[in-house]
């Protein structure tokens, strides 16, 4: 009667276990599909920059561009060149990096897709500046769209229309804006946003989304604090502070906050 009981007890606990397993796998599976299905939310992977196409995604690992398999089995390089310095095991200056098709620069550079191309934050070669740059989908052709002197912080694309966080210093502030230009006529840059009331917050997930743009502000020296969340009326330009808890996230289209 004991043997009986204890094998009882053996196969709930194994029917429980099988259980929670199939649970935990079936979140797993569940994950992976929010992720292939957030199109243009905040698309990550492994914390890197990402863009979702038709045939699979552009990720960006350590200032290269990569293109991945829509089932993530497969990654290559975006760079045609057989003799490039992707292939080197390193290099003697940074700047050699720029022969490579694939490469964005230092930093933590921004990838969108729009109308078969990719636009791409990152910095300049040629100066301390940052730019924004259109890229056909095999690395090939390159444009600069945009440059700045300052940091380019914020970056998405929404209505046909580019819109870039940047933040800069004068001689006695820090400056945090928001301009947007067309994609079809990068020339048209319009300013849409700019405050000086946060010299020591940096700007971080920008989103445009419902006629809004949304982005907030935290101050990485004091993390006990509060972010500064702000929405921006594209068509008005006026801004309102938003309802701000302690959970660093926004519901794009929503005035209020998300885990």
């Amino acid at each position: 009667m004991i043997m009986k009981n204890k094998m009882i007890v053996l196969l709930i606990v194994l029917l429980n276990c099988i259980l929670l397993c199939s649970c935990e796998y079936a979140q797993q599976k569940e994950v992976k599909k929010v992720i292939v299905d957030e199109s243009d939310d905040f698309v990550t992977y492994e914390g890197a920059s990402m863009a979702a196409t038709s045939d699979g995604y552009y990720i960006m690992q350590g200032g290269f561009l990569y293109f991945v398999s829509s089932d993530f089995s497969q990654s290559t390089i975006v760079c045609d060149k057989l003799v490039c310095v992707h292939n080197d095991s390193g290099v003697n200056n940074l700047n050699d990096y720029y022969e490579c098709n694939a490469y964005f620069g230092t930093g933590t550079p921004i990838i969108n897709y729009s109308g078969d191309f990719l636009y791409i934050s990152g910095t300049d070669p040629n100066s301390r500046g940052e730019i924004i740059q259109k890229v056909s989908t095999d690395g090939s052709e390159k444009t600069v769209c945009y440059k700045t002197a300052g940091t380019i912080c914020g970056f998405c694309i929404y209505g046909g229309k580019a819109y870039i966080g940047e933040e800069s210093y004068t001689a006695d502030n820090k400056v945090q804006k928001i301009v947007s230009f067309p994609l079809d006529n990068p020339d048209e840059v319009e300013e849409i946003y700019e405050t000086e009331e946060y010299p020591s917050s940096t700007m971080n997930r920008m989103k445009c989304k419902n006629g809004y743009c949304y982005f907030y502000l935290f101050n990485p020296e004091d993390l006990e604090n509060e972010s500064v969340y702000i929405s921006i009326d594209l068509n008005t330009k006026e801004a309102e502070l938003l309802y701000k808890p302690s959970p660093c996230w926004i519901e794009a289209g929503q005035k209020r906050s998300i885990m």
